[in-house]
């Protein structure tokens, strides 16, 4: 109900209030907006592979276990390329400071014979 005792200036101090608190929110969740922004369009786009999901689960838990179980799904789907990436970069940099070691004691390491074959970077 409406309090109709309430003067202008008090509605323009708590609509300014509002408005302020929504921007200092804003403000302090700047980081986290690109996250929330990617997890709708997930939500969005994974919304009919989770409704074929959930048919499979029955009982009284049906939508709890689903939505565990398909979270850890595509959880998995797009992390564990990631993980993939991050072994190999690994891999590759500790087989770039065997090189740089070797290259120390015996001069620089010999040049990939593929590398040889391209004209641009090896004038042949």
């Amino acid at each position: 109900m409406p309090d109709d005792s309430v003067s202008v200036a008090q509605k323009t101090a708590r609509y300014t209030l509002i408005g302020s608190l929504v921007l200092v929110g804003g403000w302090m969740l700047r980081h986290f907006l690109p996250a929330l922004c990617w997890a709708v369009v997930l939500g969005i786009a994974t919304s009919s592979l989770y409704d074929h999901w959930l048919a499979r689960f029955t009982g009284k838990r049906r939508h709890t276990w689903a939505a565990l179980t398909f979270t850890s799904l595509i959880g998995i789907v797009l992390i564990a390329p990631i993980v993939f990436g991050g072994l190999v970069a690994v891999r590759e940099a500790i087989s770039l400071a065997h090189a740089f070691a070797e290259a120390g004691k015996n001069g620089p390491p010999e040049l990939p014979q593929w590398l040889l074959q391209l004209p641009w970077v090896w004038p042949t």
